[in-house]
C-alpha cells in the first residue's frame, strides 16, 4: 500500500497507478496506469529519471526481464510492447490482441524469472494468453483456456513458477498449468531459425 500512495503521488493525482515493476537489479522501477505514459524512477530516490508513451490509451501491467535491460507494458487498447530500457524511444516488437477491444485487452505480462527460459508471457482480458521467445521477440505460442467451450472465460492472472518449469493461468473457474520444456530451451539457439 505505501508503493501504490508513493506511486500515484509521483504519477501525479490525475493518474490512477495501475502496476509498478522494479528492475531485477533493485535500480529503476517502472510505474504505469490510466494514461498512454510510462514514468520511471530512480529506486532509491524516488526521483522520476523517464517517460515513454507505453500506449494510446491505459496500461495495466509492466514487467523487466532477468537482465534488467527489456522491459514489457500490456495495454488496455489490445497492444503489448517490448523496449529496450538503454534505448526506449521505439519498442523493440509490439504484439497486438487477437480479439475485439473489449475481450482482448492486455492485462497482465510477465518475463520469466530467469534466463533458463527466457520466456514473455501475456494474456489477454478473456480466454487467450501468448508465451514468446524472450530471445528474439518473433516466435509466439497461443494458449486458449478453455478449449471445448465457445463461453469465453475472464483471466485473472497469469504467473511462472519460480523453477520456470511451469505457466499458470488462472481464471474466474480453475487455474491451468503449462508444462515448459527446459531441456529444448537450452538448446534452443539464439539466431534464427535456418
Amino acid at each position: 500500500m505505501y508503493i501504490y500512495n508513493i506511486l500515484n503521488i509521483l504519477m501525479g493525482t490525475s493518474t490512477a497507478a495501475n502496476y509498478a515493476a522494479v528492475t531485477p537489479d533493485g535500480r529503476y522501477i517502472l510505474a504505469v496506469g490510466d494514461c498512454a505514459i510510462g514514468e520511471f524512477y530512480d529506486a532509491c530516490l524516488f526521483q522520476k529519471v523517464g517517460r515513454v508513451q507505453v500506449c494510446k490509451n491505459a496500461a495495466f501491467s509492466c514487467c523487466w526481464d532477468h537482465t534488467s535491460t527489456k522491459f514489457a507494458v500490456a495495454c488496455q487498447d489490445g497492444f503489448l510492447s517490448v523496449w529496450d530500457f538503454r534505448k526506449y524511444d521505439v519498442p523493440m516488437k509490439t504484439f497486438e490482441s487477437e480479439q475485439s477491444f473489449e475481450r482482448g485487452a492486455f492485462r497482465s505480462v510477465k518475463f520469466s524469472p530467469s534466463g533458463l527460459a527466457d520466456l514473455l508471457f501475456f494474456s489477454e482480458h478473456e480466454s487467450l494468453a501468448h508465451v514468446v521467445d524472450a530471445r528474439t521477440l518473433n516466435y509466439k505460442q497461443t494458449l486458449r483456456t478453455d478449449e471445448e467451450s465457445s463461453y469465453n472465460v475472464n483471466i485473472a492472472g497469469i504467473c511462472f513458477s519460480p523453477n520456470c518449469e511451469s505457466l499458470f493461468i488462472a481464471t474466474e473457474k480453475c487455474t491451468y498449468e503449462y508444462v515448459v520444456d527446459l531441456t529444448l530451451r537450452r538448446r534452443f539457439p539464439i539466431g534464427e531459425y535456418n
